[in-house]
């Protein structure tokens, strides 16, 4: 309920209606406001309210559990089906040094209660090397274009590649990345 009143208080403010305090930009449309949404109730207010929603370490199943989830909020609410942009950040290595830093962070966010609870709903072993197998894009060109086609089939209408690198690793390794989904 804390998030909805935020996210009514921050329209009001930027549409020019929170009494005294409304925001004097000249906007030529509404800010669209996106929620980060991780657990069931976030994810349901997205649909209810909000113009996109951000996922984060989910698998495409999971994608697609949420997508349902917001259309079907959405249209409780009375809008469009469609109304809310799902985005998903999707972590992608090419190189064995970055795959040892993505191992990393999935271990970091796996000791975080509420990462591990959704790695858990999502029957994703807890041990870092099963998270990054279940929602990371790895290996060759193909396979990681699959892997994204993949998370697009399931709803997800802006994945956002998030390339990961090992400390040290710089130009080329980004670049690999880079190539690998620009055709």
């Amino acid at each position: 309920e804390r998030l909805r009143t935020y996210v009514e208080e921050i329209r009001a403010l930027v549409g020019g209606r929170a009494p005294g305090a409304a925001l004097r930009l000249p906007l030529s449309a509404p800010v669209p406001i996106w929620i980060a949404a991780l657990g069931p109730k976030a994810v349901r207010l997205a649909g209810d309210i909000a113009d996109g929603v951000i996922l984060n370490w989910c698998t495409p199943d999971r994608v697609a559990e949420a997508r349902d989830a917001i259309r079907a909020a959405a249209g409780e609410a009375g809008r469009e089906a469609h109304a809310v942009t799902i985005a998903v950040y999707v972590r992608a290595s090419f190189s064995g040094r970055s795959d040892e830093a993505l191992v990393a962070a999935a271990r970091e966010y796996a000791s975080y209660p509420a990462y591990a609870r959704q790695f858990e709903a999502m029957g994703v072993e807890p041990s870092a090397e099963a998270i990054v197998k279940a929602v990371c894009l790895r290996g060759d060109r193909d396979r990681a274009k699959q892997g994204l086609d993949t998370y697009r089939r399931a709803g997800a209408d802006l994945p956002v590649v998030y390339p990961v690198l090992a400390p040290g690793e710089g130009g080329e390794a980004a670049l690999t990345v880079l190539r690998t989904f620009s055709s």
